[in-house]
């Protein structure tokens, strides 16, 4: 059995620490930006977490024909923290789509109501969420 001499030991073992670091320091491509959260008519009920700058899309089932329109109730507090981002687009007979980002912090609820001017609402849906 032949033994190596010290300073060959110290320089195999510095070797394999060398690598072992090298393998561990990979270089990691940056995240890419999250999709837009898009909500739809069955997700009504449901609590959301959005990080303040995130954007959410609202799309629900419309039919301008008929005359019914979607409208949102500004009547929940906090509904400042999720701001338009741009007006409401209709796509042409199946829905109306609404576009927010999170623009403050805290408990936000999305409320909206489905009906003819002057109506009752035929439907509504309510989406909470917690900006962050």
């Amino acid at each position: 059995m032949t033994l190596r001499p010290a300073y060959l030991r110290l320089a195999t073992i510095a070797w394999l620490c060398g690598s072992l670091v090298a393998c561990g320091t990979a270089e990691v491509e940056p995240a890419a930006k999250p999709d837009l959260l898009t909500l739809e008519m069955p997700q009504s009920g449901g609590r959301f977490i959005l990080m303040q700058g995130e954007e959410v899309r609202i799309r629900l089932p419309a039919d301008h024909g008929t005359g019914h329109r979607w409208s949102m109730v500004n009547e929940a507090p906090g509904t400042e923290a999720l701001a338009l981002a741009e007006e409401p687009a209709y796509e042409s007979g199946s829905a109306e789509v609404w576009h927010f980002r999170a623009a403050g912090t805290g408990p936000t609820i999305l409320y909206f109501v489905y009906r003819q001017p002057g109506g009752p609402a035929v439907r509504e849906v309510i989406y909470s969420f917690e900006i962050r």
